[in-house]
C-alpha cells in the first residue's frame, strides 16, 4: 500500500503542466492606390477587381477594404488681422495637425459564453451588459455571432448584422439552464469527499506506553486500526486526481474550440473581435487542487512516513511539484 500511494501521486503530476496554445495567423497587407487618368481616386472597387501574384503565382485575397480620406474641410471664412491675433490659427489652417482617416471596415464580433464556468447570476449579468453594448454600439455593417460553450461548442446565433436576431439569441441564453455543475462546484465536491474520507480514519496518537504494559499498535493506538491515513490518502488522491484530469481535459477542449474560431475569423473581411466570457480558464489545470490535497495531509505526515524509503520518495515528489515536504 505504501508504494502504491507514492506511485499514484506521480501519475497525477501531468496536471501540473502549463496549459498553453499558440495560434498563428499570417496576413500580408498590400496597400494599393487606384486613380483614373486624371489622377482622381477610384472608389467602389472589390477584391474581384484585383489579381495578386507572388513569384508569378496567384494568391487568394482573403480581406479587402477601402480606406477613404476625411472629407475636405469647407473654406474658412476670411478674417482680418485685427480680429484674429497672430498667435491663433483658424480651424483647418496650415498649422492644424492632419486628420487620420476613419477606419471604415465593418466589425465582426464573436462572443463565446462559457456556460460551464459561469454561475447563472454571473452569466445573466454579463448578458445584460452585452445587450446594452449591442443597442448602443452596433453600427450599420457590423456583425455579431453568439456561441455557447459547455464542454462543447454550440452556435446560438450565426454571424449576422440583424440586431433583432442577436437580441433574441441573448434572450435564449438568459433563459437557458446549465446542465450539471460548474467547475467550481465540481472542485468543491471533490474536496468535500476528501474531507469525509479523512473523517473515517481511526489511526490516532496515544500517550507513550507505561513500562511493562503491552506494546501499543501502529501509530500508538492500542485499539485495532481499520482505516489508516494512508488509506485516506489513496481515496483523496483518487478524487482530486479525477477532478484534475477533468479540468485539464475541459481546458484543452475550450482552447481547441477558441483556436477553431480564430481560424474561421481569419478569412472574413473587416475588423475581428473574439470575446471569451467565462470565470475559469486556469493556466495550470488541477494544480490548486493538488496543492490543497498535499496540504491537508501535512499534519499527519508521521503516519505516512514511517518507512524512510517511502518518505524520501514523497519528499522528492512533493517538494518538486508542490513545495510541501514530508518529514519522517
Amino acid at each position: 500500500m505504501r508504494y502504491f500511494i507514492a506511485f499514484a501521486f506521480t501519475a497525477s503530476l501531468f496536471a501540473q503542466e502549463k496549459l498553453a496554445e499558440t495560434i498563428e495567423v499570417h496576413v500580408v497587407n498590400v496597400d494599393v492606390v487606384v486613380t483614373d487618368r486624371a489622377g482622381n481616386p477610384v472608389h467602389g472597387l472589390t477584391k474581384d477587381d484585383f489579381e495578386l501574384l507572388e513569384n508569378g503565382q496567384p494568391q487568394t485575397i482573403t480581406n479587402f477594404y477601402e480606406v477613404g480620406g476625411a472629407p475636405a474641410p469647407s473654406p474658412a471664412p476670411s478674417v482680418t488681422p485685427s480680429t484674429t491675433p497672430s498667435h491663433e490659427t483658424a480651424g483647418g489652417g496650415a498649422g492644424a495637425p492632419p486628420v487620420a482617416p476613419d477606419d471604415v471596415r465593418a466589425r465582426r464580433f464573436v462572443i463565446c459564453i462559457d456556460n460551464y464556468s459561469l454561475e447563472p447570476a454571473q452569466r445573466n449579468s454579463m448578458l445584460a451588459s452585452l445587450r446594452k453594448f449591442v443597442d448602443a454600439n452596433m453600427k450599420p455593417g457590423d456583425e455579431m455571432s453568439l456561441m455557447l460553450w459547455a464542454r462543447r461548442l454550440e452556435t446560438v446565433t450565426p454571424l449576422t448584422s440583424s440586431k433583432a436576431d442577436i437580441l433574441r439569441g441573448i434572450d435564449s441564453l438568459t433563459s437557458r439552464s446549465r446542465a450539471g455543475m460548474s467547475a467550481a462546484e465540481e472542485e468543491e465536491r471533490a474536496r468535500q469527499k476528501c474531507r469525509e474520507t479523512m473523517q473515517e480514519v481511526d489511526e490516532v496518537d496515544t500517550p507513550a506506553p507505561v513500562p511493562g504494559s503491552p506494546s501499543p499498535g501502529r501509530g500508538g493506538n492500542t485499539s485495532r486500526v481499520s482505516f489508516t491515513w494512508e488509506d485516506a490518502w489513496v481515496g483523496c488522491e483518487g478524487e482530486i486526481n479525477a477532478f484534475a484530469d477533468s479540468e485539464w481535459g475541459n481546458a484543452r477542449s475550450l482552447i481547441g474550440d477558441l483556436k477553431s474560431m480564430v481560424g474561421t475569423l481569419a478569412g472574413i473581411d473587416g475588423r475581428k473581435v473574439l470575446v471569451l466570457a467565462g470565470a475559469h480558464l486556469p493556466e495550470h489545470p488541477g494544480r490548486d487542487s493538488l496543492l490543497w490535497l498535499s496540504q491537508q495531509f501535512v499534519p499527519y505526515q508521521k503516519f505516512m512516513c514511517e518507512e524512510a524509503e517511502i518518505c524520501t520518495f514523497l519528499n522528492k515528489t512533493l517538494s518538486t511539484f508542490t513545495g510541501v515536504v514530508f518529514k519522517p
